[in-house]
């Protein structure tokens, strides 16, 4: 199975597994893991402004092959056009569209996210 991380699941499965429950830690042990690049940049911008403490190397996670990289392309941002205004957050109105588009469930514990009619699985 091939699964897409929210940026929170991200941090929670790299700097707080505890938080994560025991089916999405199986499912994220036997699966194609795939980190957007959009949360990359998530993550970075809010470490920049001080919004979060996170020092992992994104680089090393990918090298070392603990995600497979989803880079952001025209189709994704075309799409976030049909999504409805349900959740105005930018990165993740681009997760979703990346997961319709690309067809892979996107892992969330985001309510708000989780309204909108496409795959995912609640973390």
């Amino acid at each position: 199975m091939r699964v897409l991380l929210d940026t929170q699941i991200l941090i929670w499965a790299i700097d707080r597994p505890t938080k994560l429950n025991s089916r999405i830690k199986e499912i994220l042990n036997q699966s194609e893991v795939y980190l957007s690049t959009i949360s990359i940049y998530e993550i970075l911008l809010k470490r920049k402004i001080g919004k979060l403490d996170f020092t992992e190397k994104f680089e090393d996670l990918i090298r070392d092959e603990v995600f497979i990289p989803l880079d952001l392309n025209y189709k994704h941002s075309l799409a976030t056009y049909d999504l409805p205004l349900i959740h105005r957050d930018p990165f993740d109105r681009m997760l979703i569209a990346q997961s319709i588009v690309e067809k892979i469930p996107l892992i969330t514990s985001d309510k708000m996210i989780q309204q909108y009619d496409f795959k995912f699985i609640s973390g």
